[in-house]
C-alpha cells in the first residue's frame, strides 16, 4: 500500500443504493401475503409491525414477524407457516427491487484501482447490511464495512461468521451510531494505512453522515440523489418508523452545515477525488486487512 493512501468512506443505505425504493414494496409485498394468509387486515399488520420495530429501535428487525400480537392465538406450526410465507414474499421482492445507483459499482472499482481504501460505514443493524451487500455482489468494491451490532444479541456473532470472504468487519453499539464520529475513527483506526491521507466522506444524510465525517477532518460529499425516491416508499417507511417528525427533521436537514461538495449521481465523486487526491492510474492497490474479532469496540 502506497503512503498517505487515500481513504472513502461511504454510507450505504440511500447511497449505493436506494434503500427506501427497495425496502418500501418488499415490506408491502410482505403485508399483503401475511394479510391474505392469516386473514389480517393490513393496516392493522402495519399497527403491529411498527410497535414490534418501537419496541426494538429498528426498522429492520429479523424476528419482527414472530413478534406480531395476532400470531399469539395461532398454533406453533400455523405460526412458522406464515413466518416462511412473509418472509418469502419479501425475498421475492427484493430480487425484484435491491440495486446498486448507476455508475456506483464503476466508480468504486476505479477508486480502488487508484490506491483509496474504501469502507462501508452504516446505521443499519449489520446482518441486514451483509444481506444487501452479499446480494449487490459489493464485497468486492468495499475493502471493509463497519455497521450498528444490531438488536438481537446474537446478530454481530452470526455476521462475523458469515462475512464474505477478503471483507473486514467491525460493528458498534446503538449508543455510537452516526452522528458519532465514533464509526468513522473506529473505521479509520482498524482498516485504514496508518499513514494514510486525505479522507473522503460521502451520503445522503447531512446531518448523520458529512457533519461528523467534517469532525474529522473530512472532505464532505453530499449525495443529493439519495432524497429521489418515490413517495409511496417513503410513506411505507415514514408509517413505520419510530422516530418523530423532528427526529426525521434533523436527520435530512440539509441545511445544517454545507458540505465540501454535491453530487447528483455517484459517478461525480471521481472527479471530486481527483481535486483533491491527483491520483495515479499506476498505483498497485493490494489488500492488506484482515477481519477484526467479533465484538463492539
Amino acid at each position: 500500500m502506497p503512503s498517505h493512501s487515500p481513504v472513502l468512506i461511504t454510507d450505504l443505505d440511500n447511497t449505493l443504493y436506494d434503500w427506501i425504493d427497495y425496502f418500501g414494496p418488499c415490506f408491502r409485498a410482505m403485508v399483503d401475503e401475511l394479510s391474505s394468509a392469516a386473514d389480517v387486515d393490513p393496516d392493522e399488520l402495519h399497527r403491529q409491525f411498527q410497535a414490534v420495530y418501537s419496541r426494538h429501535r429498528a426498522p429492520e428487525y429479523r424476528w419482527a414477524i414472530r413478534e406480531l400480537d395476532f400470531l399469539r392465538s395461532r398454533r406453533p406450526d400455523e405460526v412458522n407457516d406464515l413466518v416462511w410465507s412473509g418472509f418469502s414474499a419479501f425475498v421475492r421482492s427484493r430480487s425484484k427491487h435491491l440495486r446498486l445507483y448507476p455508475g456506483v459499482r464503476n466508480t468504486l472499482e476505479t477508486l480502488r484501482e487508484r490506491g483509496f481504501t474504501v469502507i462501508g460505514v452504516s446505521n443499519a443493524p449489520i446482518r441486514e447490511v451483509l444481506r444487501r451487500v452479499r446480494c449487490l455482489r459489493l464485497q468486492e468494491q468495499l475493502d471493509a464495512l463497519v455497521a450498528w451490532e444490531g438488536a438481537h444479541s446474537g446478530d454481530r456473532h452470526l455476521a462475523h461468521r458469515s462475512t464474505p470472504a477478503g471483507l473486514a468487519l467491525r460493528t458498534f453499539t446503538d449508543a455510537k451510531q452516526k452522528p458519532s464520529t465514533h464509526p468513522y475513527t473506529e473505521a479509520l483506526r482498524h482498516f485504514a494505512p496508518q499513514d494514510h491521507g486525505k479522507v473522503l466522506v460521502v451520503g445522503d444524510s447531512v446531518a448523520n453522515d458529512l457533519v461528523p465525517g467534517s469532525s474529522i477532518g473530512a472532505v464532505t460529499v453530499w449525495a443529493r440523489y439519495g432524497s429521489g425516491y418515490a413517495p409511496e416508499n417513503y410513506a411505507t417507511v415514514r408509517r413505520l418508523s419510530f422516530w418523530k417528525p423532528e427526529k426525521l427533521k434533523d436527520v435530512y436537514d440539509s441545511e445544517v452545515m454545507e458540505p465540501d461538495a454535491v453530487i447528483d449521481d455517484f459517478t461525480q465523486l471521481l472527479p471530486i477525488a481527483e481535486s483533491h487526491v491527483p491520483m495515479s492510474d499506476g498505483i498497485t492497490r493490494r489488500r492488506q486487512w484482515e477481519a477484526v474479532p467479533a465484538g463492539p469496540a
